[in-house]
């Protein structure tokens, strides 16, 4: 059943500069991985090194699902993440729970 106030998924790809202006909304976002950080209770996968950029959210639970080493095998990829977009903590972030939700485009920028 869908809900009246679901609002529509984003069409197309967009940058990952542009994601906040989707906020709530499923979407696809596309860049390069430009830092990665392992916390041991969750992993970042960042599209900009600014506290403020979108980034990529996993949990220690789904590691073993994506590429390996896991996550220091995006860094530097170009890929398109498929996930809502939410904001926590003061952070724009897609969680991702299984590897079909990301994407490798190539390998360089």
């Amino acid at each position: 059943m869908k809900t009246p106030f679901a609002l529509p998924t984003v069409e197309g790809a967009v940058p990952w500069q542009e994601a906040p202006r989707y906020f709530g909304r499923v979407a696809k976002v596309e860049g390069v991985i430009q830092a990665v950080e392992d916390r041991g209770t969750v992993a970042f996968l960042k599209f900009g090194p600014g506290e403020s950029d979108l980034r990529l959210v996993v949990f220690p639970r789904s590691y073993g699902l994506f590429q390996q080493p896991f996550p220091q095998s995006y860094l530097g990829k170009r890929v398109r993440a498929t996930g809502r977009i939410v904001l926590y903590a003061g952070y724009y972030e897609i969680v991702l729970d299984y590897p079909s939700a990301l994407e490798v485009l190539d390998g360089s920028p």
